[in-house]
């Protein structure tokens, strides 16, 4: 299937452009060179510079550089394309783009004429609409594609990652400070909260300093690649498995719809074509989520395969305008999907004491769903699986095991990565020294009712929200249901004059004294 590339503004490209052009100029101006260590105080300098250059104000200079260099890349940037061997939706990008260089005659342009290849533009300068406002963007045409020494699955490799993790402990923040708050990464400025409104971010009347500890104490907690992890994933793409939420490398394919001429009979009864036409837009609505989920994939892969030999990664955090923690870097950290956490491990092994391979099994039962029942029983469910685990870490994308983990259904790759660490703990002698790394994730459930129910010293909302322990976990949302389910039959009797049976009413559980 055809892979659209992503349009990238073309602001974007300006502003990039300019600000890597004045920092390699203010690098130049220090008398540093690529080939030399900088010192201290060259960071520090550096790091003021490219802070200043940042500034909107400070662009006077940078944005114009940035768009003559990006103008002139468009219009020097050629690729040689032979049309013959266009495809159909290739082709008719070429004559969009020769027609609007050429002109109108441009297949008989003599520049062109008995060309076997004929030089095109390698980048297309466009307009397009969002909303009231009219945006330029630059785009990769179609048929660039097939010129290129890649295939479309790489075409992420050329992509540079933003906001990559450190390979330092990130900054402390200082938010309070006049201007600009500064911190997290050495370089790159950075807000301490993320908002569209710069005035929130320079705090003159609230302090922000413990808030601004524990974003420094998440900076400085180290990280690595999980290796195992990350080969069984690369594999997966190379065989096209599209398993475990990896995409497809191809789309699917979209049926399409008859052709009805008013006033003729279909040959389809109006179900069937309502049917079709469901089919139809749910494989339109595929392929356009694949075009995002492919290089949204490619970018994860790409920063774990760049940091993969890295001891140590840490990921610098803000908060956005409610307080709420997130690593800055976008498409690799601790706190992304299913991908990016099966790919991240701890980078300071611990051992794991009395409880901590409990915990590890309880975790891998949470992972394949099995967090409705009492801690003892999940742990059992993943004793009664050591047979298949240990098949599993031996080779995971066996037949006969690969479901096992790819079907998990709260997140697959960390469900792989939680098999191949218990598998290691079931083979050494004492699994309390065991070194791990793999982290189990403990979550509250209805954070802001569990709250209310402490201040309030409600003991029937805390049992409901799991604050005060019980057998089995609580589900506030069920236990609300039953009661609403309750009043409507009642509601529905007095309208009706029926009264609902007992087996109408859903039984509430019974309370037990903690």
């Amino acid at each position: 299937g055809k892979t659209e590339v992503k349009q990238v503004p073309y602001t974007t490209c300006v502003v990039a452009v300019g600000d890597a052009v004045s920092l390699e100029n203010s690098w130049r101006t220090l008398g540093r060179g690529s080939s030399k260590q900088a010192s201290p105080k060259a960071l520090a300098a550096l790091r003021y510079m490219a802070q200043k250059s940042s500034n909107e104000q400070q662009r006077d200079t940078s944005v114009p550089l940035g768009g003559a260099l990006v103008d002139f890349l468009l219009e020097a940037a050629v690729v040689q394309v032979q049309p013959a061997a266009l495809k159909e939706s290739e082709r008719l990008s070429y004559e969009l783009d020769m027609e609007k260089r050429l002109g109108p005659d441009w297949r008989t342009d003599e520049r062109i004429v008995g060309l076997q290849a004929v030089p095109v533009a390698a980048l297309r300068h466009g307009l397009v609409r969002e909303g009231k406002k009219t945006r330029g963007y630059i785009q990769l045409p179609d048929y660039v594609q097939p010129t290129l020494d890649v295939g479309k699955e790489d075409l992420a490799t050329f992509i540079s990652a933003k906001h990559q993790p450190m390979l330092l402990p990130s900054q402390p923040w200082m938010p309070s400070a006049v201007g600009k708050p500064e911190g997290g990464y050495l370089l790159a400025n950075y807000p301490f909260i993320r908002t569209t409104n710069t005035a929130l971010t320079y705090m003159r009347l609230y302090s922000p300093n413990f808030v601004a500890s524990v974003m420094d104490a998440c900076g400085k907690l180290p990280w690595h690649v999980n290796r195992p992890v990350l080969k069984v994933m690369e594999e997966v793409k190379r065989r096209d498995m599209a398993i475990a939420g990896i995409p497809p490398k191809e789309d699917p394919e979209i049926p399409p719809l008859p052709e009805l001429v008013p006033g003729e009979e279909s040959g389809y009864t109006e179900e069937e074509l309502k049917t079709m036409r469901i089919r139809h837009r749910n494989a339109k609505q595929r392929v356009r989520e694949l075009q995002s989920e492919r290089p949204t994939f490619e970018l994860k892969l790409k920063v774990a395969r760049d940091f993969l030999h890295q001891p140590r990664l840490y990921f610098p955090h803000n908060v956005d305008f409610r307080g709420r923690a997130y690593p800055i870097p976008p498409h690799l950290n601790h706190m992304g999907d299913d991908v990016c956490r099966g790919l991240l491990k701890f980078s300071e092994k611990k051992p794991l004491g009395e409880d901590g391979f409990y915990w590890l099994k309880v975790n891998l039962a949470n992972l394949l769903g099995k967090n409705k029942i009492p801690f003892d029983d999940r742990v059992a469910i993943v004793d009664e699986a050591k047979e298949t685990i240990m098949k599993i870490a031996e080779n995971p994308l066996d037949p006969e095991v690969v479901d096992f983990w790819a079907d998990a259904d709260d997140g697959p790759w960390q469900a792989l990565s939680n098999c191949l660490e218990i598998a290691e703990v079931w083979k050494c002698d004492d699994p309390t020294k065991y070194l791990s790394d793999v982290p189990v994730h403990l979550d509250g459930s209805c954070n802001g009712l569990q709250h209310y129910a402490a201040l309030g010293r409600d003991e029937e909302g805390a049992r409901a929200v799991n604050v005060l322990p019980s057998e089995r976990p609580q589900d506030v949302y069920t236990i609300v249901l039953k009661v609403v389910q309750g009043k409507v039959e009642k509601q529905a009797a007095k309208a009706t004059g029926i009264m609902p049976t007992a087996e109408d009413i859903p039984e509430e559980e019974e309370e037990e004294d903690e």
